[in-house]
C-alpha cells in the first residue's frame, strides 16, 4: 500500500511537472517570438534608416555640386569684373550695360564703339519720341481749350442775339 501511495503521489507530481513544463515552454516560446519580433522591427528600422541616410548623402552631393558650380561662376565673374574698370561712368549703370549686352547678343553691334553709338542713337530717339508725345498732348489740350472757348462764345452770342431780338420786339410794340 505504501508503494501504491508513493506511486500515486509520484504520478501526481509527474502531472504537475508536466503542467509546469508546458507553462515554462509557453513562456519560453513567447519570449522567443517577442525577441524575433524585436529583431525584425530593428532590421526594418535599420533598412529605412539606411535609405534615409543614402538619400541625405545624395542630397548632400547635389548641394556640393551646386556649390562648386556657383563658386566656379563666381570666380568667372570676378575675373570678368575687371572689364568694368574700362567702362566710362556715363555707361556704367545697369540699363546701359544691359542694352549694350543685348546689342551684342542680337548682332546690332560688334564692338564697344558700335554699342555706344547704338545706345546713344536709341536714347536720342526715345527723347525725340517723348518730346513729340508731350507736344501732341499740349496740342490736344490747346484744341480742347479752343473748342470750349468756341462753344462758350457761341453760347454767349446766342444769348446776346436772343436778348437783342427781345429788345427789338419790345421796342416795336
Amino acid at each position: 500500500m505504501l508503494i501504491a501511495k508513493v506511486q500515486h503521489k509520484s504520478s501526481i507530481l509527474q502531472i504537475d511537472d508536466l503542467r509546469l513544463a508546458g507553462i515554462y515552454t509557453a513562456i519560453f516560446l513567447g519570449i522567443i517570438f517577442l525577441v524575433i519580433g524585436l529583431i525584425i522591427t530593428l532590421i526594418v528600422k535599420v533598412r529605412s534608416t539606411k535609405n534615409i541616410i543614402s538619400e541625405a548623402i545624395a542630397k548632400e552631393q547635389e548641394v556640393k555640386n551646386k556649390l562648386a558650380f556657383s563658386q566656379q561662376k563666381l570666380q568667372e565673374a570676378q575675373e570678368n569684373f575687371h572689364a568694368l574698370y574700362y567702362i566710362p561712368d556715363d555707361y556704367s549703370y545697369e540699363q546701359a550695360l544691359t542694352e549694350m549686352i543685348r546689342y551684342i547678343d542680337n548682332f546690332r553691334a560688334e564692338n564697344w564703339k558700335q554699342c555706344v553709338e547704338t545706345y546713344e542713337l536709341e536714347l536720342h530717339r526715345a527723347s525725340l519720341e517723348e518730346n513729340a508725345a508731350q507736344q501732341l498732348a499740349v496740342a490736344q489740350q490747346q484744341m480742347e481749350y479752343a473748342r470750349q472757348a468756341r462753344n462758350a462764345s457761341r453760347a454767349a452770342a446766342g444769348a446776346w442775339a436772343s436778348a437783342a431780338g427781345i429788345w427789338r420786339i419790345s421796342s416795336k410794340l
